[in-house]
């Protein structure tokens, strides 16, 4: 079996098809923060054989996340070419995963026993993921 957490927040650019907030409402500043916290359980079942110890399970996982920025600028609402008026907007957007059953499957590969091993993955189902990874034990 095995349980994760994970939770992080990031700031940065919001984009739009590619466009930047500040320029789609230019001129304006903007500061944005997005959240996202998950947590699965997982059962597994998996078996060694020589360097390759393959795996595959099931999972159920909870994602959800939440975006918060704040815009502020100015307009010309008389237009006479003066940038006068100013403006202020917070928007905020919540999502959560559709899916919450998964399946896993992957294996290590042990390349010197007890200290180097790669590992490879595949999630499916309630996400579309794969990852390798390098474990190195000193």
């Amino acid at each position: 079996g095995d349980t994760q957490y994970i939770e992080y927040e990031v700031e940065g650019d919001y984009k739009t098809d590619g466009v930047d907030l500040a320029q789609a409402l230019a001129p304006a500043t903007y500061e944005s923060k997005t959240k996202v916290k998950e947590w699965q359980v997982a059962l597994y079942v998996n078996k060694t054989f020589g360097p390759f110890s393959p795996y595959l399970g099931i999972k159920y996982s909870d994602l959800r996340g939440k975006n918060e920025t704040d815009v502020s600028g100015y307009i010309d609402i008389d237009d006479d070419g003066i940038l006068d008026t100013p403006y202020s907007f917070k928007a905020s957007q919540k999502a959560k995963a559709d899916d919450n059953i998964g399946a896993f499957v992957g294996t290590d590969i042990y390349v010197i026993s007890n200290q180097l091993s790669v590992n490879i993955e595949g999630r499916f189902l309630d996400e579309t993921a794969g990852t390798v990874g390098v474990n190195w034990k000193f």
